[in-house]
């Protein structure tokens, strides 16, 4: 089934992507580690990477990393088999294998205590929430819109950051006061994706 390839297709895009933000924090802690002895550990841990550079900075090179390789599997590969709504759904199975990743390196994490349980706890729903989201608005545009051009990539991964971007931020600094924001991104993220599947394939055909 194609479901399944998709989930798979998830799988390695986020293995791929995981691969990418080891070189790329390699890259960060080498020229802005002021000179740091680097180790294992510091490869292990977000925030030694985080407090290396400005945390905006961080947030915005990592979330595109990771939107950049699920734009290239979805573009690329969902592509190839699905039409219509069913390029979007295969879109948001994508992003669930993308997710389970992720998910499962922040409870390893947990259990070396890299990441408090705290954290894991309050965000896990919600990591599966936004790459399964995400990847369903990049789907919306490469159905509508030619994904061998590079106005494609811009159109799908502007929206797809700034959702990812605003949660990263967001999440930074939760509390009773940001936790109706963080609701807010989701509920609209939640529309926008349910309105796409509703109005693709009218959109289509007009």
């Amino acid at each position: 089934m194609k479901q399944i390839e998709s989930l798979f297709l998830g799988i390695i895009a986020a293995t791929g992507a995981l691969i990418a933000e080891v070189f790329l924090m390699i890259i960060i802690l080498a020229v802005f580690g002021a000179g740091k002895k680097i180790n294992l550990d510091d490869f292990l841990n977000i925030t030694s990477v985080k407090n290396s550079i400005s945390p905006y900075l961080f947030f915005f090179l990592f979330a595109f990393l990771e939107e950049s390789v699920k734009y290239f599997f979805i573009a690329h590969k969902i592509e190839k088999f699905s039409l219509g709504r069913m390029l979007i759904i295969n879109s948001l199975i994508l992003g669930l294998g993308f997710s389970i990743i992720e998910i499962s390196l922040i409870a390893g994490s947990v259990n070396k205590n890299l990441i408090s349980q705290n954290y894991f706890r309050q965000n896990i729903a919600e990591i599966f929430m936004l790459h399964i989201m995400t990847a369903g608005l990049m789907g919306y545009v490469v159905v509508l819109l030619n994904p061998r051009k590079i106005g494609t990539f811009f159109a799908a991964i502007i929206p797809a950051l700034f959702f990812h971007l605003s949660y990263n931020i967001l999440s930074q600094y939760r509390n009773f006061l940001i936790n109706p924001f963080i609701i807010a991104l989701f509920a609209v993220l939640f529309l926008i994706n349910f309105a796409n599947l509703l109005r693709i394939n009218k959109k289509l055909a007009s």
